[in-house]
């Protein structure tokens, strides 16, 4: 049993979507990126949708594109499209088709507040999930008692030979 276990264990491993990834994934990576570094709107977090784990669902005309994951019955898009504004709701319904004809239910992930209309529109179920943090770098200090575990945290990812560089958008 011990040996069939491994077995099973190894085989999903190497099996799984990002180890079986094909030229055409990569042709829709190198498409993805270029629509991220031409959009004017793009969120700050788009890299991330180029980290090669991710498949990818484009607009008709190309010019938009919606990041997603298959995960058991679910099609996980991670935020909105990124694209002109006139596509998204149209690539959104495309997705949503999609992921019903595969027999999976899709989930909208992280979707900027400007996606919530549409998505109430749609049928989708709303929830807030975690808070992003905004944080002033000028105003920010490890100084007092109420940063003493923040402060132990950061000495010990420095002496661990942890760096934190900011690098500007481009």
């Amino acid at each position: 049993v011990a040996v069939l276990t491994f077995v099973v264990a190894v085989i999903t491993l190497f099996s799984s979507p990002t180890h079986r990834r094909s030229a055409r994934h990569q042709e829709d990576l190198a498409e993805a990126k270029a629509i991220i570094e031409g959009s004017p709107h793009a969120p700050p977090t788009a890299r991330i949708l180029l980290t090669g784990d991710k498949d990818f669902f484009f607009s008709e005309s190309g010019q938009s594109v919606l990041a997603y994951r298959v995960r058991a019955n679910r099609w996980i898009a991670l935020g909105g499209p990124i694209g002109p504004a006139s596509e998204r709701e149209a690539l959104m319904w495309r997705f949503v088709e999609a992921a019903d004809r595969a027999g999976g239910t899709a989930v909208f992930y992280s979707a900027g507040p400007d996606l919530l209309p549409t998505l109430a529109a749609m049928g989708f179920i709303l929830r807030q999930i975690g808070e992003a943090a905004v944080v002033d770098p000028a105003a920010f200090t490890l100084v007092g008692k109420a940063k003493q575990n923040l402060r132990t945290a950061c000495n010990k990812a420095a002496a661990e030979g942890c760096t934190v560089e900011i690098l500007l958008p481009g």
